[in-house]
């Protein structure tokens, strides 16, 4: 019998996998949208979850549209995300434990996401506050 290898790393994507933030997301996608004149539902906001900006975008917004005011747009919208939701954002229930055991299993934890660093700078900087600078019980 083959006694298989243990991987040596596991990469994990932060938002909808490790984190429950997709909705979040959508709110705060959707809101940016309709304050820029835009009537895109909540729905097929979410459904463009995943995507940096740059890909979401286009979805939504025309050439002319984008040229006019995409950037300001996709800054209201992380600034929004930043101050309304961020605070909001938590782990899945079960991921403590599941990185926990994969860690005490020897394996390196890598975190993937197609965040802007600022966001995820903030973020990062938040779950350190709250949780009394304890951030490498749950990353590292």
């Amino acid at each position: 019998m083959e006694v298989s290898e243990m991987p040596k790393a596991a990469i994990f994507d932060l938002d909808g996998t490790l984190l429950d933030s997709v909705d979040l997301h959508a709110l705060a996608w959707h809101e940016a949208l309709a304050k820029f004149g835009h009537d895109v539902t909540f729905e097929q906001a979410r459904s463009q979850i995943g995507k940096g900006g740059d890909k979401l975008i286009p979805e939504f917004l025309s050439a002319e549209e984008q040229k006019d005011h995409g950037k300001e747009l996709e800054a209201w919208r992380g600034e929004r995300f930043k101050t309304a939701y961020l605070p909001l954002v938590r782990p899945f229930s079960t991921v403590p434990d599941l990185l926990r055991r994969v860690r005490d299993a020897g394996v390196r934890v890598a975190i993937a996401s197609s965040a802007k660093k600022d966001e995820l700078d903030k973020y990062l900087e938040h779950r350190a506050h709250r949780r009394a600078g304890r951030r490498e019980n749950f990353f590292r």
